[in-house]
């Protein structure tokens, strides 16, 4: 994109496009919250061999019936390489039964999510 000025010079605009697919909807009730049942994890989110640092994706936790258990953006440390991608998550629980936990990762850039 170019702006003409009125003496007819013209200046080159760069212009940057990012599209970002629709995020989804993962919340952890505030009924599951006030349980205070948790388990905290550390970690990175690996595809094919890539470390995956877009601080817009996102990992959720699930147990049954599909309720989401937590959630996390990805933090990405500004001073380190993009290897020091990580998720902080907390997972929450309503008591202490173990539950089976299913991951999925949102990653925002192609707006898909990988189970």
């Amino acid at each position: 994109m170019y702006l003409v000025g009125s003496n007819g010079m013209t200046e080159p605009l760069p212009i940057s496009v990012v599209v970002r697919g629709k995020e989804p909807e993962w919340v952890v009730s505030d009924a599951l919250k006030s349980k205070n049942v948790t388990m905290h994890v550390v970690g990175r989110v690996s595809i094919n061999n890539n470390v995956m640092n877009d601080p817009d994706d996102m990992v959720a936790v699930f147990g049954d019936n599909h309720e989401v258990l937590g959630v996390a953006h990805i933090d990405v440390d500004q001073t380190a390489s993009a290897n020091e991608a990580l998720v902080f998550l907390t997972i929450y629980n309503h008591a202490d039964t173990p539950t089976e936990l299913q991951v999925e990762y949102y990653d925002a850039s192609r707006g898909k999510i990988h189970v």
